[in-house]
């Protein structure tokens, strides 16, 4: 591994450079725990769904967009250690304050629309300003029906920009 002292040394370009070569490529190829979720409740079937969907390949997401008042739902998809970034949006500061400990997570605080979740909508909106996605990207967006009720998550919709 390299350390300081090799970064202090007569190469320390070259030796950053192997750094974050080798860091890139372990990345890539990094084997990540498995965490077996035993669905107990509809949000744990929405998140074995978003689970099963990555692990199939066959959606090309870049993001997977989180609806959340308690933040529970960011954190059991963070249980997953998915490859690409989750990013949380709660009205509640308090819980993006507690999301920043959650791998994967990047919590956002926002109101919620006075309506059911539907499109265009305003969270992506901000999203795309913030350069958190582009157009053309494919978005996994786990929500409740309605986002006033606590604990309803119960919906994955497949969102592209």
């Amino acid at each position: 591994m390299l350390s300081g002292e090799t970064a202090s040394g007569k190469h320390p370009k070259k030796s950053v450079q192997a750094m974050a070569r080798i860091a890139t490529f372990n990345e890539k190829h990094e084997r990540r725990a498995k965490f077996e979720l035993i669905p107990e409740n509809e949000t744990d079937m929405i998140v074995k769904a978003v689970e099963q969907m990555l692990e199939q390949g066959n959606v090309k997401a870049t993001i997977i967009l989180v609806f959340t008042h308690s933040g529970e739902t960011a954190r059991s998809l963070s249980r997953l250690r998915p490859f690409i970034p989750i990013v949380a949006a709660t009205a509640d500061q308090h819980v993006v304050e507690q999301l920043t400990l959650s791998y994967g997570v990047f919590a956002v605080k926002t109101k919620f629309a006075e309506s059911d979740f539907k499109l265009p909508n305003p969270v992506l909106d901000m999203m795309v300003k913030r350069g958190l996605v582009n157009a053309g990207d494919n978005l996994i967006v786990v929500h409740g029906q309605h986002y006033f009720e606590k604990a309803s998550t119960n919906a994955v919709a497949l969102v592209r920009i």
